[in-house]
């Protein structure tokens, strides 16, 4: 639900700046599979174990996809349906495959799910207030829980909350550089937290009304999607700063974030933007267009371009409109 929220805000507060240079180069799907398993715009997708993963958190399953072929090879029922009253919340997830393991945060049924891929069954499920995220380090699995405005500490080998990180509406989390990147949406900042004692040692301003949703670590560095300003932040470790500003070219609020091939990969609701981290700069875009079904508007409730997951040497993006998932090649 963020995400539709995200829209009202961002379009208020969006800068409308296109980032200097040549025009990105045009990036085209190579295979298009049918997905009409979601009941609403949302599918989130995951990739590892040589799959790609898509869930739908309005029917509680998991789909996985072979990443070469492109073959549903799996379909794992992760709880019941949920009812028509939390569907019409329109509920999120993250799919996070780490640790041997597929995580889903799951904010239809608050749970986070652990699915093993060798037996494509649940192995274990917590109860949590609002899970929007997952990341691992030793010993620990962190998930923020955006309600609670902290972010639960849990340990893996008895699957029971030990502690927890208080933050401001938190979104996401990101190992990198030997610390645990919390992003605290409400207050447009990153923390900087140490993952053995849990204390936070630094903390990231971002601008007021970036909205940072999600980040990743990735080539030395963490990215923050920043929907509120229709923007990538990269964030420098060594120093802990805001290193660049990347404005994304006209569009609504995304902000789903993807690393793989080189290349740091980011949706905003119209498109889907290739980044160059060594140049700080766009050079590839994928346009997924319905014309008249979705738009930079702020009443969008129907972005052509959702989830994205880097898996196969390929990025896999969801269109929901076209009730598709579409494969493009990185090279």
């Amino acid at each position: 639900m963020l995400r539709r929220i995200l829209i009202g805000l961002g379009a208020a507060l969006a800068v409308g700046v296109v980032g200097a240079g040549a025009a990105p180069m045009p990036l085209h799907a190579t295979t298009s599979i049918r997905f009409p398993y979601a009941d609403s715009s949302y599918a989130a997708l995951g990739s590892g174990a040589g799959s790609v993963w898509a869930f739908v958190p309005s029917n509680g399953v998991l789909y996985r996809y072979d990443d070469r072929s492109g073959r549903l090879v799996a379909r794992i029922r992760l709880g019941p349906t949920p009812s028509s009253a939390v569907v019409a919340n329109e509920p999120e997830g993250r799919v996070v495959v780490a640790g041997g393991f597929v995580w889903v945060a799951d904010q239809a049924s608050q749970r986070l799910i652990r699915v093993s891929p060798g037996s494509n069954r649940v192995v274990a499920q917590v109860r949590l207030a609002d899970p929007y995220d997952v990341a691992l380090t030793s010993g620990a699995v962190w998930v923020p829980e955006f309600g609670p405005y902290r972010v639960a500490r849990l340990d893996p080998a008895t699957n029971r909350v030990m502690s927890s990180i208080a933050a401001v509406g938190p979104t996401s989390a990101a190992i990198g550089d030997g610390s645990l990147w919390i992003v605290a949406h409400r207050s447009d900042q990153v923390l900087r937290v140490d993952p053995k004692t849990g204390m936070t040692l630094a903390t990231v301003s971002l601008r007021r009304g970036s909205g940072p949703e999600v980040a990743r670590f990735g080539d030395g560095a963490l990215w923050v999607s920043t929907p509120g300003t229709n923007s990538l932040t990269r964030i420098d470790p060594a120093t802990g700063k805001v290193a660049v500003t990347i404005p994304l070219p006209s569009g609504a609020q995304g902000g789903l974030l993807a690393v793989g091939g080189g290349s740091v990969w980011i949706e905003n609701f119209v498109g889907v933007y290739r980044i160059d981290p060594h140049l700080n700069a766009i050079t590839g875009k994928l346009s997924v267009s319905h014309p008249g079904q979705c738009g930079a508007s702020p009443l969008i409730d129907a972005p052509c371009a959702g989830p994205i997951a880097y898996a196969g040497g390929s990025l896999w993006v969801y269109d929901p409109v076209g009730k598709r998932i579409l494969r493009v090649p990185s090279a």
